[in-house]
């Protein structure tokens, strides 16, 4: 047999495909392709964007804290100088520190 074809599935997985199968009209041979290769184009569609964030990364091509600020204040987002000033706060408190001036 080709080993393209060989899968070895869990009897729960297994089940559940030949229910589905059973339900929908179509082979579980079918459900199974296609949930392969929906797996499969999520998994290189992820892997595509995580290389360009790392050869974006290699060129420290990144948005500046300014233009991520204007961003923010378009949009609505976060002002992230006051939630990083806010968090420092609590951390000093939660910790029973001075702050720092």
């Amino acid at each position: 047999m080709d080993p393209s074809r060989i899968i070895t599935l869990d009897p729960d997985i297994a089940a559940g495909y030949e229910e589905l199968a059973r339900t929908t009209g179509h082979s579980r041979n079918e459900l199974i392709a296609d949930a392969l290769l929906d797996y499969l184009d999520r998994e290189l569609a992820d892997q595509a964007r995580t290389l360009r964030g790392l050869a974006e990364a290699e060129h420290k091509d990144f948005a500046s804290d300014e233009s991520m600020e204007a961003l923010f204040a378009q949009y609505g987002g976060p002002n992230r100088a006051a939630l990083r000033a806010k968090n420092e706060r609590e951390l000093w408190v939660d910790y029973g520190l001075p702050q720092c001036e």
